[in-house]
């Protein structure tokens, strides 16, 4: 027999078994930014290696620029985390890395690193190549070209993080306006459009009550009583001590 014991689970003949979680269109927009901001990350690390490579093999720069140093620490702290967030929570129920309160600072963290990273390799391109890549020679065409790839890609990455994580800091918002505690849910399970409940709960079904307004009340029937007859000491007889049977005569 199948009974219903929780939000997330239910009872297959005394077992528990996890509840599966209908994706919402947030959890697929979530999965969606997520794994395209882990593959930009790992082509700014790529760009970022090579060109410091380059800086030091090639050009023989005293020390590493900071734009190429910023574009590695950011695209490992990328690669590092977002697979924890993606698989941690399909995998785990209730970890600390699915709670929204969690993804809201973590990735609010990370869009600052993007933005400041973006900024960066701005500022080294109007600084190394002010005439455009068009200008230089091959090798420095290629350097500039790479340059321009980080930019372009810190900035998409940094929309991309920041338009997720405003969009669902107005969810938990609107879920607080409807009285839902969703800040310790992770994205898949929270309802952030239901009244009064962070989690849909499936409902038992409802039984309907049986109408006894025109049945008719049990019969009563009156209990025959049997009075034992009064002693008469000449009969010659004794009274009878049970009820009901008749007087055993005396000899």
């Amino acid at each position: 027999m199948r009974t219903t014991s929780s939000a997330d689970e239910f009872v297959d003949n005394g077992i528990s078994i996890p509840r599966v979680v209908n994706m919402s269109a947030l959890s697929i927009v979530r999965i969606v930014v997520l794994s395209l901001s882990l593959f930009f990350g790992i082509a700014v690390l790529s760009l970022s290696s090579h060109l410091t490579f380059e800086s030091t093999n090639v050009l023989f720069a005293s020390q590493v620029p900071a734009f190429e140093a910023v574009g590695i620490a950011v695209g490992a702290i990328t690669i590092v985390s977002l697979p924890v967030l993606l698989i941690v929570g399909l995998l785990r129920r209730g970890a600390f890395t699915s709670m929204i309160v969690f993804e809201l600072s973590f990735l609010g963290f990370l869009c600052v690193l993007w933005l400041a990273n973006a900024a960066l390799d701005t500022d080294a391109a109007a600084f190394n190549f002010p005439l455009g890549c068009a200008s230089y020679t091959p090798f420095y065409q290629g350097l500039c070209s790479e340059l321009s790839a980080m930019q372009g890609l810190s900035f998409v990455t940094w929309l991309l993080l920041m338009g997720y994580n405003t969009t669902l800091l107005i969810f938990v918002l609107v879920a607080a306006s409807r009285g839902n505690k969703v800040w310790n849910l992770s994205v898949a399970e929270a309802n952030f459009f239901q009244r009064n409940g962070g989690m849909a709960i499936e409902q038992p079904p409802k039984v309907e009550p049986v109408n006894t307004a025109y049945q008719y009340p049990p019969a009563q029937y009156p209990q025959a009583q049997v009075v034992p007859a009064p002693y008469n000491p000449n009969s010659g007889f004794a009274p009878s001590r049970n009820n009901g049977y008749p007087p055993v005569p005396q000899v």
